[in-house]
Order: structure tokens, then C-alpha cells, then sequence
């Protein structure tokens, strides 16, 4: 069923002459995996190209997907990707990115043209579908040290996200001299070395004899900042949500935090649910306290977490 869904959207993308490359579970499932089945998948994610990207949401929703209302950061300015689904397909949604981390204000987005000229046909049978492109071995582990830093911090990532790590890293396909050289070039070193001594910790995973140590030599200060925020002991919502407002440039801070806290009422329906509708404002204040609730939850931690450490 997944090739199927993927071939379809593919070729939806492929009448209008759009190129797309396959990201993430169906490339992965397909390469490092001894059995594609062995990798769950709960999403189709292609990457476009920012000129054709409106065209390619419309080629994906004449095959029967429904564009998701953006909720919370997804945004053009704060989001890479748009979320499309269907009832009538398996329960699949489509992932569709223009960019691969983070939106047009976002401090650590990196223009796609490396990862274009990374990308090349899969041969069957590791293609996730006929003709699909793909990312390298170098760029997809790129692109997965900074997917796991970025978007999620290493505080809420996934362990199947450090196991695709783990198995790209031992796969012998990285060029690991190219890899710390781009991530350099990307002022993704701090994320590179995070990433995967997160995964060494968790798998013993084998990597290059001094590698974390550059890429800590490599790092500059701005990015580890940040990156100290999101890998920090106190991982809360509002640790993760002040880390998402730090990571954007001028007045897009500004909008992010105004669509915490006044999200569209259709953003509210999604968040909560509320029935019956009349009493979708009274949600509102509900929201407030929340997120108020969080965040004198997270100074607290924050202090005994200070204390600990002065002691």
C-alpha cells in the first residue's frame, strides 16, 4: 500500500513535469533495513523545489488530498513542509517540504542547492518507488542529525530516529570528510555532533576516531546557544517553544507568538476539540493557563536545576 500511495503521488508530481526526492522512512526502510516492513512509516515525505512547490500541492490534491490548515509553527516563515491527507488512502499523509529544516525566518535553514546535486535515481530493489530520487548516504545523514537536533531537540527525539542514524553511520556509504566540510559550510556542526554522539551513547554506534571532537571544533557559539536551550536537562513545552522563538530572525518571532497564544479558531477545534462549538473562546483563557502553568512549571525546574548544579 505505501508504494502504491507513493507511486501515485510521484506520478501525480511527474505529469506536471515537478521533481521531487523521497525523504526519510520509505528511502530508509528500503536501504538500511533488512526488511522494508522492519521501519515504521507514517508519513510520505518529498522534498520540491520552492519555485514549483504551490504547483506541487496542487498536483498532490488532484489525487484526492486535502491540504491541513497550518497549526501552531507551521508556517512558511517557521516550517519547512505542508501537510496533505485523505480519508479514502491508507492512513498516510503526505509530507510535502520545500525546504528540508526549518522556514524562510529560521536562522538554520540552509538553501537546498547541495542537497539537489546530492540527489540521484534509486535502482530497484532500494528504490522506495520506480525513478524515485534520492538523497546520498552523506546528505540524508545530514539531513537526520539536523531533522533530530532542529525540529524535535535531542529531549524529545525518538530512539528509531538515532537507530536510522546508527545504521547509516555503520552502512560504510558516508563520506565523512564531506560530511563535516558541509556541515561546517551549514553551521550544522554542533547539530552533526550532537546527533550522533546522542547516538553513540545510546548504540555504541562506531564512528571516525575523533570525529565528535571536530565537529566541537567546528561548532561556532551562536548555534551552540541554542542548541544548549534544546538539549538542556529541562525539556518542557516552553523550553521548546522558547527555543523555536530564539531560532527565528526579527518580526517573525513576534508572529510566532501570536499564534501561541491566539491560535485560529480552527486551530483550536484541532488542538482541543471542544463541543459544543459555542464554547470554542472559553478555550482561550484555557490555553492561557496552560501555557502559563509550563512555564513557572519549567523556572522551577530550571532553578532546582541550577541549585544542583552550584551544590
Amino acid at each position: 500500500l505505501l508504494a502504491q500511495e507513493l507511486a501515485d503521488v510521484l506520478d501525480a508530481l511527474d505529469e506536471t513535469d515537478i521533481a521531487a526526492i523521497v525523504l526519510k522512512g520509505p528511502v530508509l526502510a528500503t536501504t538500511l533495513y533488512p526488511h522494508p516492513g522492519l521501519r515504521p512509516i507514517s508519513d510520505l515525505d518529498l522534498l520540491v523545489t520552492e519555485d514549483r512547490f504551490e504547483q506541487a500541492i496542487s498536483a498532490v490534491q488532484a489525487r484526492g488530498y486535502t491540504l491541513e490548515e497550518a497549526a501552531g509553527w507551521t508556517e512558511r516563515d517557521v516550517s519547512p513542509e505542508v501537510h496533505l491527507s485523505a480519508d479514502e488512502k491508507p492512513a498516510l499523509n503526505v509530507e510535502l517540504h520545500w525546504t528540508l529544516i526549518g522556514g524562510a525566518s529560521t536562522r538554520y535553514r540552509v538553501e537546498m542547492d547541495w542537497f539537489w546535486g546530492q540527489a540521484a535515481p534509486q535502482s530497484p530493489p532500494a528504490a522506495p518507488a520506480p525513478g524515485a530520487l534520492t538523497l546520498s548516504a552523506t546528505a540524508q545523514l545530514l539531513y537526520l542529525a539536523a531533522h533530530l537536533v532542529y525540529k524535535h531537540s535531542a529531549g524529545q527525539a525518538r530512539l528509531i530516529w538515532f537507530y536510522d542514524l546508527h545504521r547509516l553511520a555503520e552502512s560504510g556509504a558516508v563520506d565523512w570528510a564531506l560530511a563535516r566540510r558541509q556541515a561546517a559550510a551549514f553551521g550544522w556542526s554542533a547539530a552533526l555532533r550532537l546527533a550522533l554522539g546522542g547516538t553513540q551513547i545510546r548504540l555504541h554506534t562506531a564512528l571516525p576516531e575523533g570525529l565528535l571532537a571536530a565537529l566541537e571544533t567546528d561548532a561556532p557559539e551562536g548555534p551552540e546557544r541554542l542548541l544548549r536551550i534544546q538539549t538542556g536537562r529541562v525539556q518542557t513545552r516552553s523550553m521548546h517553544g522558547l527555543a523555536r522563538l530564539l531560532s527565528l530572525r526579527g518580526s517573525a518571532r513576534w508572529r510566532a507568538l501570536g499564534k501561541t497564544l491566539f491560535p485560529s479558531p480552527a486551530q483550536l477545534r484541532r488542538f482541543y476539540g471542544p463541543r459544543p462549538d459555542w464554547l470554542l473562546p472559553a478555550f482561550y483563557p484555557l490555553r492561557w493557563l496552560a501555557l502559563a502553568r509550563d512555564a513557572f512549571g519549567t523556572l522551577a525546574q530550571v532553578l532546582r536545576s541550577g541549585a544542583r548544579e552550584a551544590g
